[in-house]
């Protein structure tokens, strides 16, 4: 699927397979997960869900993932040349990339 998404959910889980383009995510408690896409823009924003993506980003592409207790984990390959924001207040962020 190419384009632009934006879910948003009080606690249901989103999960996303070879999306091109921008993601905007909302939840309270749903967790996303993303996997084999080439990303423009992914805004994720939980309290406590978790956000997993494994994706490519697009040349200029951005992250911005904002949660209060979720957990975050990013892959993004090697050569990847991106801004990452990854905030969590208790939450653990971890950010990596693919060999």
């Amino acid at each position: 699927m190419t384009g632009a998404v934006d879910a948003t959910t009080l606690s249901g889980d989103m999960e996303a397979q070879g999306l091109d383009g921008q993601v905007g995510f909302n939840s309270v408690s749903g967790d996303l997960t993303m996997a084999d896409g080439a990303i423009e823009k992914l805004d994720a924003k939980t309290v406590s869900g978790r956000v997993t993506a494994d994706v490519e980003l697009n040349k200029g592409g951005a992250l911005r993932v904002t949660t209060i207790s979720g957990e975050v984990a990013i892959r993004l390959p090697a050569e990847a040349s991106t801004r990452v924001e990854l905030r969590s207040t208790t939450g653990r962020c971890r950010a990596s990339s693919a060999v």
